[in-house]
């Protein structure tokens, strides 16, 4: 993602010290456009040869080839435009585009462990829609547009690029294996799978933790966890550091590692004490809020009848009375109050230690008492 992002600023920084307009075919757009389709399909060439003794894997680097050839197609339009055999080339960008979306769909599809890959496409896609856009308008309703000809042409042509580069840029993350690293070694955690689940499962419901949609949206959602990043950092580093000795640069580069590849809340980072030695090899069993607030739960209740009476889930002390009758390992409960009065489970008298009270149904750690 580095050396994408790093090959369109290069061809930014190109574009504006040249001469010639993005249009054109010696322009740095068209020329990095070239480059960037050779490195597609040389990846995809690449994979073929990898992928040979496995036919599903072959076919569908196959698919990706088609998909490459008809990019090309696409580019080979511009020569044609120029050359004067081809007066408007709108006509055919618009199926050979429709269709080199359709057929990376088809070769990603499977392939969604990471949520840039869905996400690569999705902008790939709305680019070739900027670009099929601008193509029409060319010519037809420039009058109306505040943009000129030229203007125009230019957009056209970056759109371009920007999808043939999120295009090579997600079929490069589809390539690095199906399944989570941990879940690949056969160590994979409770974490790992529920994550890998609700990713490959599309399980998002509703945005819940954040109570905002446009958090979830791609670009935004990691921008919005570097911030969380530094957010934390500065209210508990400090604290961190003199307890632990963990170095403010150590823990911001674990947050955001755990971030933006595992999708890990960087609160959970705090909560679980992950920055302990060997903390972050305890991160794959541990769910977070992204996953299970919004939607992983929901998917989960689905699975069973509701109960006639009040869920677990809602209600603590049943919760703990139900791991216990199913053999799971809890925390366990000493004493509850409600209005009949205080219910003793053991000796008060050989209560020893501290002490940990909330409320049967409160939520996060409102109301929580520690003696």
């Amino acid at each position: 993602m580095a050396c994408a992002g790093a090959f369109a600023l290069l061809t930014a920084i190109a574009q504006f010290m040249g001469q010639a307009t993005a249009r054109q075919l010696g322009s740095a757009v068209q020329f990095n456009s070239d480059a960037a389709l050779l490195i597609g399909l040389g990846w995809t060439v690449l994979q073929i040869i990898i992928h040979r003794h496995d036919a599903v894997e072959c076919r569908r680097w196959w698919t990706v080839a088609s998909a490459m050839g008809l990019l090309g197609l696409i580019q080979a339009t511009d020569w044609l435009v120029d050359a004067g055999l081809f007066a408007d080339d709108w006509i055919l960008d618009l199926p050979l585009w429709a269709a080199v979306g359709a057929l990376m769909w088809v070769a990603l599809r499977r392939h969604q462990q990471r949520p840039w890959v869905l996400h690569l496409w999705q902008a790939a896609v709305a680019m070739q829609v900027v670009f099929v856009l601008c193509d029409f308008c060319d010519g037809r309703t420039v009058g109306w547009l505040p943009f000129s000809s030229v203007e125009i042409d230019s957009m056209a042509e970056w759109s371009e690029l920007l999808a043939i580069e999120c295009h090579v840029a997600a079929l490069a993350l589809s390539a690095l294996g199906f399944a989570p690293a941990a879940m690949r070694n056969g160590t994979s955690g409770l974490g790992v799978e529920a994550r890998h689940l609700y990713q490959v499962g599309h399980l998002f419901n509703h945005a819940s933790y954040p109570p905002v949609r446009w958090a979830f949206y791609p670009v935004l959602h990691e921008a919005l966890m570097l911030a969380t990043c530094l957010t934390m950092l500065v209210k508990a580093g400090p604290r961190v550091r003199r307890l632990s000795g963990r170095s403010l640069h150590a823990q911001f580069g674990e947050m955001l590692s755990l971030a933006l590849e595992h999708d890990i809340d960087p609160l959970t980072y705090y909560l679980q004490e992950l920055y302990r030695p060997g903390g972050l090899d305890e991160a794959d069993f541990y769910l977070t809020r992204l996953e299970t607030k919004n939607g992983l739960l929901s998917a989960i209740n689905t699975l069973r009848a509701q109960p006639p009476g009040p869920s677990e889930m809602r209600d603590k002390a049943l919760f703990a009375q139900r791991c216990e009758q199913l053999g799971l390992p809890a925390v366990r409960t000493w004493l509850t109050c409600d209005a009949g009065g205080v219910h003793w489970q053991v000796d008060r008298h050989t209560l020893r230690g501290d002490l940990f009270c909330k409320p049967r149904a409160g939520r996060g750690a409102r109301g929580v008492l520690a003696f």
